[in-house]
């Protein structure tokens, strides 16, 4: 204490107190290996390194004689075997694009990549950003002229038979500028109209011959004729022809012959005798019809 020196020798003592006593029989004991032990941490976190184990020759110790334990009492083991993070560092920027428009200006591009070197084992990424962007084409854009509405179509020439009609247009939705072309074609159309055919209303041709009459006597016959509507026939929605196509005529015939037929026989008459012999008789009309117009009369008798 107060800075004094600690006491120099041992505190313990010990001495042999078996010369005076008889020896006690004894089993040797052979030394056994303990379990190892890690002395140190991994030398290194990442990327490979070692550790010392050590294990003792007291499981159990050599007693009596015993031999010693067999082997090494210090060993080396590998560790921090996983791969070190590694950050990523950008590559240089590749070469502009060629600008996305020619003119009116417009943006062009490069870009990089994270990979000189790229990050692994949890390293970290690139900061920024890996793609750069300008403005490029800043001048004025040719204007190519365009051609606006038509106007509505002028009157038809003709109102068939095909006519023509005529409309306009003006280079100006929007003007030909800065370099731009002009709108092609015509600012003039003219086109055909109404190219139906004019309509043809039809006429009759001449009356045809009359028909026979169908009958050679009597009356009440009639004869007829027809004519056609094509003289010229109607086209293209044109008028037919007005009035009948067919004409009749009442035939003018003398009245038929009419030939005599006889009615039926009257009752015979009454027996002018009794007894002894005598004749009676019966009779008939030509009347069934009578002939008449020249017709004949009746074959036979009209007594009997």
């Amino acid at each position: 204490m107060q800075g004094g020196l600690d006491c120099l020798g041992e505190e313990h003592q010990s001495r042999d107190c078996e010369r005076d006593r008889p020896k006690c029989p004894v089993t040797i004991v052979h030394g056994g290996w303990g379990e190892w032990q890690a002395m140190i941490s991994c030398t290194k976190t990442c990327g490979g390194g070692l550790k010392t184990l050590r294990r003792k020759c007291d499981q159990p110790s050599p007693k009596f004689g015993g031999r010693q334990c067999v082997g090494q009492s210090l060993a080396f083991v590998a560790c921090g075997a996983g791969c070190c993070p590694v950050n990523g560092r950008w590559s240089e920027y590749t070469n502009w694009t060629p600008c996305e428009v020619t003119c009116a200006g417009g943006r062009r591009f490069r870009e990089r990549k994270c990979d000189n070197p790229p990050p692994s084992c949890g390293g970290h990424t690139c900061n920024g950003f890996a793609e750069d962007q300008e403005v490029c084409s800043l001048r004025k854009c040719p204007v190519d002229g365009q051609w606006g509405d038509w106007t509505p179509p002028s009157g038809c020439t003709h109102s068939c038979n095909s006519g023509t009609q005529i409309r306009f247009r003006r280079c100006d939705s929007p003007s030909s500028q800065y370099g731009g072309s002009i709108c092609p074609g015509f600012p003039i159309e003219v086109t055909p109209c109404n190219t139906f055919p004019c309509p043809i209303p039809g006429k009759w041709s001449e009356w045809g011959s009359w028909s026979e009459c169908p009958t050679t006597c009597g009356l009440g016959s009639y004869k007829s004729r027809t004519r056609k509507c094509d003289n010229p026939l109607p086209q293209h929605n044109g008028s037919t022809c007005p009035g009948p196509s067919t004409d009749t005529s009442l035939c003018h015939l003398v009245p038929c012959p009419v030939h005599g037929d006889w009615s039926e026989w009257t009752d015979w008459s009454e027996c002018p005798k009794s007894c002894g012999g005598a004749l009676h008789f019966r009779t008939r009309l030509c009347d069934n019809p009578r002939p008449d117009h020249g017709g004949r009369d009746c074959a036979g008798n009209h007594r009997q």
